[in-house]
């Protein structure tokens, strides 16, 4: 056994597995701010807007606000807090763990501390970490472990009341928080299921209503774009998800189709044997299993990319629960030895992908302070704009308060992509900057971004109107 199970060292879990995070992304500590992290440091953080255009997630931008005020825009600071909340997250696991593992006599400290540290250097959800605001899809994990945490620990229906109110706080960090009542749903006994639905049923009515009262349901909203499935693309996406949680991202699609394949037919194997065998709830609570298949409608509504990083935050819950799953398999081998060199492999393979993950934010860092220290004198219009490096996010968008926040407020710099350019009636070329036509000149400034600086061009359309450039 790892650690004892006492009071004290539960405890002494929360800096343990803090420092293990900050162990595991410190070397992100001193990476620039990525795509939208700019938006959300200078309009949350900055300004204090309550929350940013087509979303409505006003305690996760309020969060910006309180350390823009503590340690200004840099990313450092903002970061480090990422880092904090990972640690708190794996510590929640762990005391869920021990909680579940007691209950049913099915885990002890060594598989709490198993799936904490499985959870802190899973390599496949860097996006919440790293990225600043990825923070939102750690916060919402925060309020379903919490709320499972709680609901476990207390035997009185009145703390479904407690569970309501970080549901209602969690919905206001991220919507994923909004399926906690169907984490908590199996576990409530029929003489308190009166007060659990009350509960829910007044945590979320409030949501949805300061929702509707501050932003609305715009059809252009995030949530509605996220929720606008086409031809089953729904159910299609599980074997993406499956093949994304264990393996990681390959631009080649056949290799992929391939690893993917492979391993879904071993996983499928598995299950089989285990299942014929009669010894799968054996292994694992069946509440676990539940818990690991809701966490999977996230990242099937999100679309987990199989090609880049991008999109892996819809991993952070799943992983946790993942986590958990692998580390109960694992406490079931019986002799210590096997044991502990397969937790062993598990995490220095984990951290050899984080390190590979991490190059790639490295190289979006490098690239997106490149760009901010060559930024021309404005007036000018900027071409090729790098959108991300192998699903770390450049400038795909917040380009604008980047500018802003590189102490540029008067200069006039406006990325153009392909999209932007339109020619109306008269044959008038212009775009829509921020809700405003401008017109476009022969006499304009355009530069093109060439990795390494900025060179002015010629203006990207000649008389013909026909563009020139790559979007």
């Amino acid at each position: 056994m790892i650690w004892s199970t006492t009071r004290y060292n539960t405890w002494i879990a929360l800096p343990v597995l803090i420092i293990a995070s900050f162990l595991t992304h410190g070397g992100t500590l001193g990476f620039s701010a990525f795509s939208d992290d700019h938006s959300a440091l200078w309009n949350a953080g900055v300004n204090g807007i309550p929350w940013r255009n087509g979303f409505f997630r006003p305690l996760s931008d309020l969060t910006f606000r309180v350390g823009y005020w503590i340690w200004g825009s840099e990313a450092f600071g903002h970061r480090c807090f990422n880092i904090v909340l990972h640690g708190t997250n794996a510590y929640l696991l762990f005391q869920l763990v021990r909680s579940r593992g007691q209950n049913d006599n099915t885990a002890s400290s060594w598989t709490a501390w198993a799936a904490a540290l499985l959870f802190v250097a899973y390599p496949f959800h860097q996006e919440s970490v790293i990225w600043l605001v990825g923070r939102e899809s750690v916060l919402g994990t925060t309020t379903i472990l919490a709320g499972l945490l709680i609901a476990t620990s207390s035997r009185s229906p009145r703390r479904y009341w407690v569970v309501g109110s970080i549901l209602f706080a969690g919905a206001l960090c991220y919507e994923s928080a909004l399926l906690l009542p169907l984490f908590l749903l199996p576990m409530t006994e029929r003489t308190e299921r009166r007060t659990f639905m009350y509960a829910m049923l007044v945590s979320g009515s409030a949501y949805l209503l300061a929702r509707s009262l501050a932003v609305g349901w715009s059809p252009d909203s995030y949530l509605n774009q996220l929720f606008a499935w086409k031809h089953g693309a729904f159910i299609i996406n599980l074997p993406k998800v499956l093949v994304r949680l264990f393996l990681p991202p390959d631009p080649n699609s056949d290799q992929q189709l391939i690893k993917g394949g492979l391993l879904l037919g071993l996983l499928a194997i598995t299950a089989a044997y285990l299942l014929w065998k009669g010894r799968a709830p054996k292994f694992i609570p069946r509440i676990w299993w539940w818990w690991m298949a809701l966490s999977l409608l996230i990242p099937m509504i999100g679309a987990v990319s199989t090609r880049t990083s991008e999109s892996d935050r819809y991993l952070y819950l799943a992983s946790a629960f993942l986590a958990a799953l692998v580390a109960s398999f694992l406490a079931r081998v019986p002799s210590r030895i096997p044991r502990t060199a397969l937790m062993g492999l598990l995490l220095v393979g984990s951290m050899f992908q984080q390190r590979i993950g991490q190059s790639h934010w490295r190289v979006a860092s490098d690239q997106t302070r490149s760009i901010l220290e060559h930024l021309p004198e404005g007036p000018a219009y900027l071409l090729d704009l790098p959108d991300a490096y192998r699903g770390a996010f450049i400038f795909r968008n917040g380009f604008t308060e980047a500018v802003l926040l590189a102490g540029k407020k008067e200069a006039l710099l406006i990325d153009v992509r392909a999209t932007d350019l339109r020619t109306d009636d008269k044959g008038a070329t212009y775009i829509t900057f921020r809700g405003t036509r401008i017109d476009l000149l022969d006499t304009d400034i355009w530069c093109r971004w060439t990795e390494n600086t900025f060179e002015r061009t010629n203006t990207p359309w000649p008389t013909d109107r026909t563009l020139k450039f790559n979007p």
